[in-house]
């Protein structure tokens, strides 16, 4: 029995069950000597180690000062942007009301949110994050060339039982409004009519964990004068629409861009793994 012992503990490199017995965690010898060998063996390497170490600092350098610079460059090329557009809004409603004081203007919330959806960006109101997504889609369907509004589904047409008033209280693109509309500050709202055309309306939402992008296209028509900025949209059946809106799973928000893009919408779903909506599709309906 203790030969056998023996045995097994020569083959697992005796008591200490290292290599030849070393015990785990044991030193070198000549520590400093060991040291000095390897950076003799590093010396015929050193530029490249020092070029390393070089780059190394400027990454870091480069990690904590390019967010800082980047966002002082977005800032100069979105003023630079929105520029010419904001002075004809400001020149139009300044002749509206020749006291006002141009750099009030600037201060106005809805103002600045349109210009900023003028710029491309997705700007939604009232926390709507999924009215941003909508937006974002919107802009990209259109491959970055036109500008999407967000608005508040309202009151429908009195005389047109398939037209809605699209409206919000003043974040319209101003390059959307209709040459015909004057812009005007009321009450320290911006108001104007969106112009007449083909548009599409979508709305992206969830519920769930499942995840539906409506989609669909209609035109802008001639209505009644209102506040804020509006445009009176006309599809070809709002009550199938309305209860698509009503019963889905979506809020009282909808983005709207011109020209007609339903089409691209659905593959955008699909690649998106989205459900696609249609609107022209019954869903849901009451009596």
């Amino acid at each position: 029995m203790s030969a056998k012992m023996n045995v097994r503990r020569h083959r697992m490199g005796g008591p200490g069950g290292g290599p030849h017995g070393m015990m785990p965690g044991e030193k070198a010898k000549d520590f400093k000597g060991t040291l000095a060998k390897t950076f003799r063996y590093m010396r015929r390497d050193v530029v490249t180690i020092v070029i390393a170490f070089v780059l190394a600092i400027a990454s870091v350098i480069l990690t904590l000062t390019v967010p800082d610079i980047l966002g002082t460059a977005t800032d100069e090329l979105l003023g630079g942007a929105m520029q010419k557009t904001y002075y004809n809004a400001a020149i139009e409603i300044q002749d509206s009301i020749p006291e006002l004081d141009p750099s009030i203007i600037e201060l106005m919330g809805d103002k600045t949110l349109g210009e900023l959806a003028d710029a491309g960006l997705p700007i939604s109101c009232e926390t709507d994050l999924n009215g941003a997504i909508t937006l974002a889609i919107l802009r990209a369907v259109t491959l970055g060339e036109a500008s999407g509004f967000l608005a508040d589904l309202t009151i429908r047409h009195p005389e047109n039982d398939n037209a809605e008033l699209l409206w919000h209280c003043g974040p319209f693109p101003y390059s959307l409004k209709d040459p015909a509309s004057k812009a005007r500050l009321v009450n320290g709202q911006e108001r104007w009519e969106l112009k007449k055309g083909e548009i599409t309306i979508s709305r992206f939402d969830d519920i769930d964990g499942e995840y539906y992008l409506f989609g669909g296209e209609g035109k802008a028509v001639d209505g009644p004068e209102t506040t804020g900025t509006y445009v009176w949209f006309e599809a070809d059946n709002w009550k199938r629409w309305e209860e698509k809106l009503m019963f889905g799973p979506y809020i009282h928000h909808v983005g709207g861009v011109y020209g007609n893009y339903k089409k691209v919408l659905r593959e955008a779903a699909r690649y998106l793994g989205m459900k696609c909506d249609d609107a022209s599709e019954q869903g849901v309906y009451s009596l």
